[in-house]
């Protein structure tokens, strides 16, 4: 594909994008080509140059759901990655950086032995898994947040909330308060992103569910530091 025809790809792209859609008219058959495991690190790559990366495309979304159980909302990035977890659900608007890591379970340490040859049955000595499967504990990933280069999200870790950010390189052992700021080994909660006012505000505004087409219609101040004078200035249709 030259340069000019992949900018008029991303042109068409982010055109549909504005109305949530980025879906390439290969979309289907890529999906299905995607059962073939030898073919999904391609099948990953053409689908992003195609629908103009992660932050919009459709198909990589429904590959996700429905081959690896991990549901990414609209406008979200990072989070297309083999090495989650299934039953992970990641929000809008989310940045994911690289070298994340997402783990469901733990060695069993009250157990008079942790060793997974007594607990993974792929191993050959048990049947079937003695631990929960990584689906059975699910990390649910709220909206507008930020999860920083090298960080650790351990089982404890269950919830992270709207607007949260998780610094780089931390150890995350539980859950993540909304619009907190988070950081070290084990994550401590650094301080609020904003006031409790502002909070409520935000909450009731739930403007990460707005489509990029609508938060630039409703002159969304995106350039602005966020305080509840800008956000009782404004309202999106």
């Amino acid at each position: 594909m030259t340069e000019r025809n992949s900018e008029k790809v991303r042109e068409l792209a982010w055109a549909k994008a504005k109305q949530g859609v980025a879906e390439s008219r290969f979309s289907h058959c890529l999906y299905l080509l995607y059962a073939n495991r030898r073919l999904r690190p391609y099948i990953t790559r053409i689908v992003k140059r195609l629908e103009a990366g992660e932050f919009f495309s459709k198909t990589l979304r429904k590959i996700f759901k429905d081959y690896h159980q991990i549901t990414v909302g609209r406008y979200s990035y990072g989070c297309f990655r083999r090495s989650f977890p299934p039953g992970t659900t990641i929000g809008s608007y989310v940045s994911v950086a690289e070298d994340v890591t997402i783990l469901r379970r733990n060695h069993p340490y009250t157990r008079l032995t942790q060793h997974p040859f007594f607990y993974n049955h792929e191993l050959g000595l048990v049947e079937r898994d003695t631990i929960e499967l990584d689906s059975d504990n699910p990390l649910t990933v709220g909206s507008d947040v930020w999860i920083g280069r090298g960080t650790l999200i351990l089982p404890g870790c269950r919830t992270i909330g709207n607007g949260a950010i998780i610094g780089a390189n931390s150890v995350v052992t539980r859950d993540v308060p909304a619009f907190a700021i988070v950081g070290g080994n084990p994550a401590k909660k650094i301080r609020d992103r904003f006031d409790p006012e502002v909070v409520a505000e935000l909450n009731k505004l739930k403007w990460w569910e707005r489509s990029i087409e609508e938060l630039i219609a409703g002159d969304f101040p995106y350039l602005d530091d966020c305080n509840i004078k800008l956000l009782k200035s404004f309202t999106l249709s």
